[in-house]
């Protein structure tokens, strides 16, 4: 129903819903990706209504929350998380990209990525969102 608010500009309605589906959420579970996600979703709600600093605010609850959460990294969610804190956060990018890759368990190995080498053409490298590939 909150999707459906927010594709409709009724962002009260959605943060509505959405605060209706995390207290359920909460009630039944104490850490779980759908509360993670849920928080996510209802600082994209006021993203979008723009009231950054609720969003902001429940972006970085969103971001604790997903700390514990294992390898669960590859959901959707998580992907549009990252990609909205450093939407509001542009002075801090390397901080959170830090605290991503905490999260991620990811190594700062990306010395491979950049030795990748073509012929003679010019190698472009470009990062997605589960894997890196080149484009000549």
């Amino acid at each position: 129903m909150a999707r459906c608010y927010q594709a409709k500009r009724e962002y009260d309605n959605a943060i509505s819903q959405g605060k209706q589906a995390l207290d359920i959420f909460r009630k039944n579970y104490d850490r779980h990706p759908d509360i993670a996600d849920t928080v996510y979703l209802i600082g994209r709600f006021h993203h979008d209504k723009k009231d950054y600093e609720a969003a902001r605010k429940l972006y970085m609850e969103s971001l604790e929350l997903n700390k514990d959460l294992g390898n669960r990294r590859v959901d959707w969610e998580w992907g549009r998380l990252k990609e909205a804190i450093l939407t509001l956060c542009d002075d801090t990018k390397e901080d959170f990209q830090r605290k991503f890759d905490e999260i991620e368990g990811k190594k700062k190995d990306l010395d491979t990525i950049t030795s990748i080498k073509a012929d003679s053409q010019p190698v472009k490298v470009i990062k997605g969102w589960r894997y890196y590939c080149t484009v000549q």
